[in-house]
Protein backbone atom coordinates (compact mmCIF):
# COMPACT_ATOMS: atom_id res chain seq x y z
CA UNK A 1 0.00 0.00 0.00
CA UNK A 2 1.10 3.56 -0.52
CA UNK A 3 1.02 6.18 2.21
CA UNK A 4 -2.35 7.66 1.12
CA UNK A 5 -3.91 4.19 1.07
CA UNK A 6 -2.45 3.49 4.53
CA UNK A 7 -4.08 6.61 5.95
CA UNK A 8 -7.41 5.75 4.31
CA UNK A 9 -7.16 2.28 5.82
CA UNK A 10 -6.61 3.62 9.34
CA UNK A 11 -9.47 6.10 8.95
CA UNK A 12 -11.82 3.36 7.76
CA UNK A 13 -10.69 1.12 10.60
CA UNK A 14 -11.40 3.88 13.13
CA UNK A 15 -14.87 4.39 11.66
CA UNK A 16 -15.59 0.67 11.70
CA UNK A 17 -14.61 0.34 15.37
CA UNK A 18 -16.64 3.37 16.46
CA UNK A 19 -19.98 2.69 18.12
CA UNK A 20 -21.49 5.90 16.76
CA UNK A 21 -20.69 8.43 14.02
CA UNK A 22 -17.38 10.22 14.56
CA UNK A 23 -15.80 13.27 13.03
CA UNK A 24 -12.39 14.34 11.87
CA UNK A 25 -11.27 15.44 15.35
CA UNK A 26 -12.00 12.06 16.90
CA UNK A 27 -10.39 10.26 13.97
CA UNK A 28 -7.32 12.49 14.32
CA UNK A 29 -6.99 11.41 17.96
CA UNK A 30 -7.45 7.71 17.15
CA UNK A 31 -4.97 7.54 14.29
CA UNK A 32 -2.58 9.84 16.15
CA UNK A 33 -2.15 7.08 18.72
CA UNK A 34 -0.86 4.92 15.86
CA UNK A 35 1.74 7.53 14.95
CA UNK A 36 -0.11 9.10 12.03
CA UNK A 37 -0.11 12.88 12.23
CA UNK A 38 -2.71 14.69 10.11
CA UNK A 39 -4.68 17.86 10.69
CA UNK A 40 -8.45 17.77 11.11
CA UNK A 41 -8.71 19.58 7.79
CA UNK A 42 -6.58 16.93 6.10
CA UNK A 43 -8.70 14.15 7.56
CA UNK A 44 -11.83 15.99 6.47
CA UNK A 45 -10.55 16.07 2.90
CA UNK A 46 -9.84 12.35 3.01
CA UNK A 47 -13.33 11.73 4.44
CA UNK A 48 -14.87 13.66 1.54
CA UNK A 49 -12.88 11.56 -0.92
CA UNK A 50 -14.08 8.40 0.83
CA UNK A 51 -17.67 9.67 0.57
CA UNK A 52 -17.27 10.11 -3.19
CA UNK A 53 -15.98 6.52 -3.38
CA UNK A 54 -19.02 5.39 -1.30
CA UNK A 55 -16.86 3.97 1.51
CA UNK A 56 -18.32 6.26 4.18
CA UNK A 57 -21.55 8.11 4.75
CA UNK A 58 -21.95 11.42 6.52
CA UNK A 59 -24.57 11.39 9.27
CA UNK A 60 -25.55 15.05 9.37
CA UNK A 61 -23.47 17.01 11.85
CA UNK A 62 -22.87 13.94 14.02
CA UNK A 63 -19.95 12.60 11.98
CA UNK A 64 -19.25 9.78 9.54
CA UNK A 65 -20.10 6.10 9.54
Amino acid sequence: MNKAADIEFYILEALQCAESPIGAGAIRTIIGKQGIQRSEVGIGIILRDLQVKNFVRKDGFRGHV
